[in-house]
């Protein structure tokens, strides 16, 4: 069975490569965007189909970045997929924007910095389908 696939996004290649690292060493696809646009085009199901891709079971993206910030693409992810698992990554917490993203059906607001075992256990805590399958692959 293929490992669950994850959407990464952040226009910062440092942390987008962190993320991505994390991920990949849990046992995770991941495929990255370097902006809000490139993530819409990778969640978008025509586009998945003429790839003959698999789905994406969760999105990891900033909540501010070029292209659509990550409250336009939470919004925009609602619209084609409702039940698609949005986290959202802030350097600038508010509490104000936490219940706004809340509200529009985020799965998580991570505060930056976090450690990789804070990233996973939100992942793992937003996809716990996905997350059984892989557990049940490793030693």
């Amino acid at each position: 069975m293929a490992p669950p696939r994850i959407a990464v996004a952040d226009d910062d290649p440092e942390m987008r490569s962190f993320i991505a690292g994390a991920l990949r060493k849990r046992g995770y696809e991941v495929l990255e965007a370097t902006d809000g646009t490139s993530l819409l085009a990778l969640v978008t199901p025509d586009l998945a189909r003429t790839r003959g891709a698999r789905a994406i079971e969760v999105v990891v993206t900033d909540l501010r970045m070029k292209g659509a910030p990550g409250m336009a693409a939470l919004q925009a992810i609602r619209r084609v997929d409702p039940a698609l698992p949005v986290i959202l990554i802030t350097a600038f917490p508010d509490p104000h924007v936490t219940q706004e993203a809340m509200r529009l059906g985020a799965a998580a607001v991570l505060a930056k910095p976090f450690t990789a075992r804070r990233l996973l256990e939100v992942v793992e805590e937003a996809a716990p389908r996905s997350f059984g399958k892989l557990q049940a692959r490793q030693p």
